[in-house]
């Protein structure tokens, strides 16, 4: 439970923080959680999803019957599943709601390296793999915040896990859907996270007076 609260609350500070910056939390799931002993039957495809077999505007109660699996965890805005990989890569999934509303899906990236400079690697695959279905970025940035490192390859892993480098590339799609694949750190910790974000979720997030 304590690690599905830490991946749930980075998935939060994620999809509801700057966007310039938007990541979530890179933790494992208790896999012993017992929502992971039921399923739910298979659901039917659903027509012009945004995203896996969801669309924008949908209730908690909808996004998990789109499902074929019980989810891990759920607080009030939040859905959240386990084994959902991308590409190969080990993934969680999470959803994010506003008013009941689904504004934000996004895969928290769960594997781990023993040297962080192959999460650059990851990043690159998972972008080509967008690029593959959607085409070209509308942005793509690489972000030195401190350049300690910057002339020496070898440590760009650690300058993204100690919050120096920033990988970030977004994505526009018909009808107005963003897709942004962000890999930043935090007290030597990856944070690796796709997001696809509703075309209402920037003026959602401005309005959203949660916490004050």
């Amino acid at each position: 439970m304590k690690r599905f609260i830490v991946l749930l609350l980075g998935l939060s500070l994620c999809l509801t923080g700057c966007a310039a910056t938007q990541v979530g939390a890179s933790a494992s799931v208790d896999a012993s959680s017992p929502a992971m002993e039921t399923a739910t039957p298979s659901p039917a495809p659903v027509a012009d999803a945004n995203f896996r077999n969801a669309t924008w505007g949908m209730t908690a109660e909808e996004v998990k019957a789109s499902e074929e699996k019980a989810p891990v965890g759920e607080t009030d805005g939040f859905i959240l599943y386990s084994g959902t990989p991308i590409g190969g890569i080990e993934a969680s999934c999470g959803y994010a709601f506003y008013d009941n509303e689904l504004h934000s899906g996004s895969y928290i990236f769960t594997n781990t390296h023993s040297n962080d400079t192959l999460y650059i690697d990851d990043f690159k695959k998972i972008s080509d793999l967008v690029t593959e279905k959607y085409g070209q970025p509308v942005r793509e940035d690489v972000i030195w915040l401190n350049d300690l490192f910057k002339d020496d390859r070898s440590q760009w892993g650690l300058a993204i896990s100690s919050g120096q480098l920033i990988y970030q590339s977004d994505w526009n799609l018909e009808g107005g859907t963003m897709i942004r694949l962000t890999l930043k750190g935090d007290n030597y910790k990856i944070n690796f996270i796709l997001s696809y974000l509703s075309p209402d979720y920037e003026s959602l997030k401005k309005t959203d007076t949660t916490g004050l």
